[in-house]
């Protein structure tokens, strides 16, 4: 994932907490995932230490 701003590749700033999906329902399986904010790391943009994406990140 990019900056809009400057280009450059975003950093993780906040990976969250464990969460889950479909927890409560008995048909449909459970999935586990993480909430990743990300941020810009050049700190001559505008962007930098600013959350600018999220993103669930599903674990297997």
């Amino acid at each position: 994932m990019e900056c809009k701003e400057c280009g450059l590749e975003l950093m993780i700033a906040d990976r969250g907490k464990l969460l889950f999906e479909n927890d409560d329902r008995a048909d449909t399986p459970t999935r586990a995932y993480y909430n990743y904010k990300y941020s810009c790391r050049n700190p001559a943009c505008v962007n930098c230490g600013k959350v600018v994406a999220e993103e669930k990140v599903y674990i297997d």
